[in-house]
């Protein structure tokens, strides 16, 4: 049973167990843990923050004595998995421990190893063996088949790069596939095409690894706000969409005018300043080597593009979130989640899906609601987004009458709008009393047309 005094913790070194030796509270450390063949590579830390030299310093490398090893080599030491946990179990705890903590601690360490190499595991297993290849040329089919043996590799490429807060350039390059987005567009426009970033296999397990962690971080400190939706558990577009339409429905009933606003903004996604994000990330509370491994991992990024056989040249990619990417879209959502509290928006009154952006104002009269959506657009787009005004929606709903609506306008990104008797938002369409009549309608038109085809 584990001690509530002494708890394990993944932190910027592999594994620490944290313990009370005699009475005090102090850090043991065990860094990096690989494997070549069947010997267990074991790196001891050099941690200052200590106030005792770690355990397995003693255990691993009781002489002292370096060699001619490099600096870099100098803690290392090869050994069998059943001589380290053989050394573990025989170690004298007593001298540093808590007699009551010494049976758990040599477990801690045996099953942080464990747990690393399980992890790595789960990460390949869980990838589309038939995923294209990247620039490394590794398919994700010979890692699947070779986990077992390619596990301990992979885990200490992946704690070197954490503990290091260094992302590897060969690990920052990435093919681009133009795939063409149909729908009668112009082959000749390359407007038309959606480029799709191909990242290495070993980049994809390194960012999973992250993405985990870091998506756990955002949650227990509530982060991200509860009107974005899209690329979080438990928030999709069916939450979104109840979410927003229950507003709409409250402010009619309340006898309210409702004005709503529907946009995307243009090139979402390219158009991401990259060290925009380093501060918001810190002020999330990701700081030291954490906050060094995402410098590390938006910048000095290349990519070419790779078509019908030919390959461009690389090139520095210094904006944009990388589509494809898994790390991609949870940065995004960081990068916008202020975006409602910077530009005064408030939580009651707005809902984002990825880049589906809608707004929207209650008030007593059409000529408030008007100003309020336009004061809200303005400064969205001083926020430095761009907003798409070809695809943006208006709809004035609540107890606002037809005749007076026809004639009413807002200027928004310097066009004028007028508002529509439908809007869509998540591929549904509501009308100006938030009924999904549009909609049904829709779907009852379309079954009919391909049951046409049928029979």
């Amino acid at each position: 049973m584990k001690d509530a005094s002494l708890d394990y913790a993944t932190t910027e070194a592999t594994w620490k167990s944290y313990g009370k030796f005699n009475g005090e509270h102090r850090i043991s450390c065990l860094d990096h843990v690989y494997f070549a063949g069947l010997d267990c590579n074991v790196e001891v830390l050099k941690d200052t923050t200590t106030d005792h030299r770690p355990v397995l310093a003693k255990i691993l490398v009781p002489s002292g004595k370096t060699g001619t090893r490099s600096i870099e080599r100098r803690n290392f030491k090869a050994i069998q998995l059943q001589e380290l946990e053989d050394a573990l179990q025989k170690w004298p705890w007593t001298t540093i421990y808590s007699i009551e903590d010494v049976d758990t601690v040599h477990q801690f360490l045996i099953d942080g190893i464990t747990e690393a190499l399980n992890e790595i595991a789960k990460v390949v297993k869980a990838m589309r063996a038939t995923e294209a290849l990247g620039v490394d040329g590794i398919p994700v089919s010979v890692l699947k088949k070779g986990i077992e043996v390619l596990a301990g590799p992979i885990s200490h490429l992946v704690n070197r790069s954490l503990a290091s807060g260094t992302v590897p350039t060969a690990l920052k390059l990435s093919n681009v596939l133009p795939i063409y987005k149909g729908k009668g567009k112009s082959a000749a426009d390359p407007a038309s095409y959606r480029p799709v970033c191909i990242l290495p296999a070993l980049s994809k397990i390194l960012e999973t690894v992250v993405k985990t962690d870091f998506e756990i971080h955002l949650a227990k400190t509530e982060a991200l706000p509860n009107t974005q939706f899209g690329f979080r558990r438990g928030r999709s577009t069916t939450t979104a969409l109840a979410t927003a339409h229950a507003k709409w429905l409250k402010a009619k009933q309340r006898g309210k005018v409702v004005g709503v606003l529907g946009f995307d903004l243009s090139a979402a996604f390219d158009t991401v300043d990259q060290l925009q994000l380093l501060p918001k990330l810190k002020k999330l509370g990701i700081e030291g080597m954490q906050l060094e491994w995402f410098k590390s991992y938006l910048s000095g990024g290349s990519q070419r593009v790779v078509w019908n056989g030919a390959e461009s040249d690389f090139l520095n990619v210094k904006y944009g979130v990388r589509q494809g990417s898994i790390l991609g879209p949870i940065l995004y959502l960081v990068l916008v989640a202020d975006v409602t509290s910077c530009v005064g928006i408030g939580d009651e009154e707005n809902s984002s899906y990825a880049d589906d952006f809608f707004l929207w104002a209650v008030g007593d009269s059409l000529e408030e609601v008007g100003l309020l959506l336009e004061t809200k657009a303005d400064a969205f787009s001083k926020y430095a987004w761009v907003l798409n005004a070809a695809k943006t929606q208006f709809m004035i709903g609540g107890k606002a009458k037809k005749k007076d609506t026809s004639a009413f306008t807002i200027r928004v990104g310097g066009v004028e709008l007028h508002p529509s008797d439908e809007i869509e938002f998540l591929g549904v369409k509501f009308d100006s009393d938030f009924t999904t009549a549009p909609h049904n309608a829709y779907v009852v038109k379309a079954a009919k047309q391909r049951a046409a085809l049928i029979s």
